[in-house]
Order: structure tokens, then C-alpha cells, then sequence
């Protein structure tokens, strides 16, 4: 079995180090490897956009969604290319891109994929995560944040954390507790939230390397209407699930350990 890429895969790989060549500073010997909602938004926003004129920023995506229907080469091709350059990203990509619109397009209703989708493929929605707890990290279904429907929204009380790029994030995906009677797997739903909502706080969380990635996030009876629901109430356990199938592709970092083995061999 011949595992190359043949050359259609590599007339693209040619095309895209072309585009990162003009888009991004040069490659020198200071790699840093993509950190999703690193400090840098200013140039990770500027990159996407880039890539959001070009139609490169949801290559896995389907055409009617705003990708490109690549196929798996395809992909591969951009996330080793990606990887290698250590292209910055604010959270469109990562959290947007590579997790909230998947698992949109396989449970949003036609009104959620209509208003987000677009919003990630222009590069204007920044994501993060809402998932871990300060008790709630590998057990993430023993999570403690409420939401309590009232009316036609839902408000939500407690804490995320280790909330990378929340700091420049715009929106943010929440599982949270909406029913505290159900076995812990069967109560969680799942959430859309604006940032900017009352209530909601963001506080950075500030590592030994003095890096801002993560943060606290609090909510105080924060509204969020029934209407960035995903999925059924009490079920957004399946849908956080789904999600995570999205996440767990790591090809990207085999470019990015090239590149780091590379410095570290020549230099």
C-alpha cells in the first residue's frame, strides 16, 4: 500500500506554503507551535480573514456550509502545512472551525446553522470552551453549572475553567446542569452563549511562563435564550460528545514537531 500523496495533493501542498509565504512573517529559528486564543488576536484575526477571503478556513467543511468538501488528503495537507508554519489562531479556527460548527451542522436546527455557520467562515465569531470545572475535568459529567429555564431562556449560574482564549473569545460553547434530578450523563445541556451577555465575567488565568492562554469564566444569572439550545434539553451530553469527536484530530502537531525537531537538530 502506497501511503504518499499523489500529485494533486501535492500541487495544493505547493499552493498553500505559497500563501503562508505572503501571509504570515517569515520562518525563522522562534517557532512557537499554534495555541489556540493565544495572546496575539490582533495577527490570529488578520491570518483568518486571510484565509476567509481565500475559502481555506473550513476546508472539511461541506460547500453548502462554506468549506471546501476537501478530502482527507486535502485536509491532511493543510493541517501539516499549518502545523509546520505554526499558523496563529484566536479561536475561529480551533474552536469554531474545528468543533462548534461540525457539531452544529450534525445537531443545529436550519435557524442556528443559518445565523452561526456564516459567522465562523467570515472569521467574525472568535469560540472557546465552556466544558471543565474546578471539580469537573475528566469527570466532566459530574459538572455543577446550572441552567434554569425560565420562559423562553434559560439562566445560568457557576464556573468554567482553563478556558483557553476566553480573553478575546466573542462566543462560547457551555454544557451546564439542567436537571440536578437526572443521573449526571442524562441532565447536561448544551449551550451557546455571547460573550457580552450581563453577567458573564472572564478572568485570565496566567501560567509560569507568564503566557495568557487560559481563564476562569463565571456566570451570575446569565440569560441565554431556549433559542442556542443545541439539541434536546437534557441530552447535550450526546451532543458535547460529538463535539469532542471533532477535537480529538491531532495531525497538525505532527507538522509542528517537525518544524521543532528541525530547529532543534540544526541548531
Amino acid at each position: 500500500m502506497d501511503f504518499r500523496f499523489g500529485p494533486d495533493e501535492e500541487r495544493l501542498r505547493s499552493e498553500v506554503r505559497a500563501f503562508l509565504q505572503t501571509a504570515l512573517p517569515p520562518v525563522d529559528e522562534t517557532f512557537h507551535a499554534d495555541v489556540p486564543g493565544g495572546s496575539d488576536f490582533d495577527e490570529a484575526l488578520a491570518f483568518n480573514q486571510k484565509l476567509a477571503a481565500r475559502g481555506w478556513i473550513a476546508p472539511a467543511w461541506p460547500k453548502q456550509f462554506g468549506g471546501l468538501s476537501a478530502t482527507i488528503h486535502e485536509q491532511m495537507v493543510f493541517s501539516e502545512e499549518f502545523g509546520f508554519y505554526g499558523t496563529p489562531d484566536n479561536g475561529t479556527r480551533a474552536f469554531g472551525v474545528g468543533m462548534l460548527g461540525p457539531t452544529l451542522i450534525v445537531h443545529g436546527t436550519d435557524a442556528q446553522k443559518a445565523e452561526h455557520l456564516p459567522r465562523i467562515t467570515s472569521a467574525e465569531a472568535v469560540w472557546c470552551q465552556g466544558y471543565s470545572e474546578p471539580g469537573s475535568g475528566s469527570d466532566l459529567a459530574s459538572l455543577q453549572t446550572r441552567a434554569v429555564r425560565d420562559g423562553d431562556d434559560f439562566v445560568l449560574n457557576g464556573q468554567k475553567i482553563w478556558t483557553s482564549g476566553g480573553h478575546g473569545a466573542n462566543w462560547i460553547f457551555v454544557l451546564a446542569r439542567s436537571d440536578p434530578n437526572a443521573p449526571k450523563h442524562k441532565g447536561i445541556s448544551f449551550f451557546m452563549v455571547d460573550m457580552r451577555t450581563p453577567g458573564l465575567t472572564v478572568r485570565p488565568l496566567v501560567n509560569m511562563a507568564d503566557r495568557h492562554d487560559f481563564n476562569e469564566v463565571f456566570f451570575e444569572d446569565v440569560r441565554v435564550p431556549a433559542a442556542n439550545l443545541i439539541g434536546e434539553e437534557n441530552r447535550g451530553w450526546y451532543v458535547g460528545m460529538t463535539l469532542l469527536d471533532f477535537e480529538r484530530s491531532g495531525v497538525g502537531r505532527t507538522g509542528a514537531q517537525r518544524r521543532t525537531l528541525g530547529s532543534w537538530r540544526d541548531g
